[in-house]
């Protein structure tokens, strides 16, 4: 019988815990197109995923009934944290085939991290 675990990641502007105006299009709201099912990560400029991995982007431009959509979705239910888009990725997924597939997305910096920056964790 094949095991499957898969664990769908909502990455929001404010979780990412990075320093303000870091991550460009943080929020997901930027997108070259409104997808019909689920697609790459890289719908939403400037995010990628660098692995053969297949990460999601989830939006509520998607019809309700749609694996993509927003709030709900083949992961199930999750609101945006802010506007309409987040992303998803499989943290782990197990088959027969293949026993080590990850996702990833990436995405540069708009400027380099600062060191020692205070990054104001209470406002979160």
């Amino acid at each position: 019988m094949k095991t499957q675990l898969t664990i769908c990641l909502v990455l929001f502007y404010s979780s990412l815990l990075a320093q303000l105006n870091l991550v460009p299009n943080g929020d997901f709201e930027t997108k070259t197109t409104c997808n019909i099912g689920l697609v790459d990560i890289a719908v939403a400029t400037p995010w990628k995923q660098p692995t053969l991995g297949t990460s999601d982007y989830f939006n509520s431009c998607v019809l309700p009934i749609g694996d993509a959509s927003v709030p709900n979705n083949i992961c199930g239910y999750q609101v945006p944290h802010s506007g309409n888009g987040y992303a998803g990725i499989s943290l782990y997924y197990k088959t027969i085939i293949d026993s080590n597939y990850r996702e990833y997305i990436q995405v540069k910096l708009n400027n380099p991290m600062q060191t020692e920056k205070n990054i104001g964790l209470n406002s979160i």
